[in-house]
């Protein structure tokens, strides 16, 4: 899920199919936490002037999450963007980041598995 952080080395190797074939994990808990989700991210952002255009100061996106249950936004100033395609994916990517924060999955038993108890932003590749 997300983007791991690729500089650090793999944890272990998670294998949960449903035929319980080669199954390392015997099951696998699910936790979410809303602290760190939004309902809607705004961004806001400028441009600085260049030869061939103006500068803009008025750039804006917005997205929404339908599946946070209460109003919770966050607004983001973003010091210099060269187009309001650029503002559109920052907003994109702080609701994903906000997505992926708000899940985490821990095993909480794993033969043969180095995983701490709280696996949390552990690396880790999977097999379903």
């Amino acid at each position: 899920m997300g983007g791991p952080d690729h500089s650090t080395p793999l944890v272990d190797t998670l294998i949960l199919r449903r035929d319980g074939q080669s199954n390392n994990l015997l099951r696998l808990a699910v936790s979410g936490n809303i602290s760190s989700r939004y309902s809607e991210v705004t961004v806001l952002a400028q441009g600085h002037g260049r030869v061939q255009a103006d500068g803009r100061h008025d750039r804006r996106s917005q997205v929404k999450d339908k599946t946070v249950p209460l109003y919770r936004p966050l607004v983001a100033v973003v010091g210099d963007t060269d187009s309001d395609e650029e503002v559109y994916f920052r907003a994109r990517k702080l609701m994903a980041d906000a997505r992926l924060n708000g899940v985490c999955l821990s095993p909480p038993w794993c033969a043969g598995c180095v995983l701490p108890q709280a696996s949390c932003g552990h690396r880790a590749s999977g097999y379903e």
